[in-house]
């Protein structure tokens, strides 16, 4: 087989994959809010994320990352598991009163499609800091 053949295939598979982890990702967080400041770490994983509904073979092709949110919380639980986990950790987030959003991938695109183009025309916040209240608002990346 020619090396360019080789080559060809190898760089159509990965921009395959590139495109449907790509997918997979904006659709699982742009349109959720953005936080700031946030109490406990994993309210802003269940609210910043979304899960998505795939069903088994969407699931297994995404490797589980359809599971957004319980992928965030419990990294080292194997994709097989995160099934499992999901009724508990929208129990967990609804005992407390916070959103867990669950959709399916054409709603959750829809949402995200939304979320960026109207993304564009929302005018910048100017956090001024020099008040001393706004001064952890700001990352100093400056050193």
């Amino acid at each position: 087989m020619p090396w360019q053949t080789v080559v060809g295939f190898y760089v159509l598979l990965w921009a395959l994959v590139g495109t449907m982890l790509t997918g997979i990702f904006i659709v699982g967080h742009a349109g959720r809010p953005i936080v700031v400041e946030y109490d406990k770490n994993w309210r802003l994983q269940i609210e910043t994320a979304r899960r998505i509904k795939f069903g088994p073979i969407g699931s297994f092709f995404f490797v589980g990352l359809d599971y957004q949110i319980e992928h965030h919380l419990l990294p080292a639980l194997s994709h097989f598991n995160l099934p499992k986990a999901a009724p508990m950790v929208k129990q967990y987030a609804e005992e407390r009163g916070w959103e867990y959003e669950e959709v399916g991938f054409i709603s959750a695109l829809w949402s995200s499609t939304v979320a960026l183009k109207n993304a564009w025309k929302t005018p910048s916040i100017v956090i001024d800091t020099t008040i001393e209240a706004n001064a952890n608002l700001v990352e100093d990346l400056s050193h």
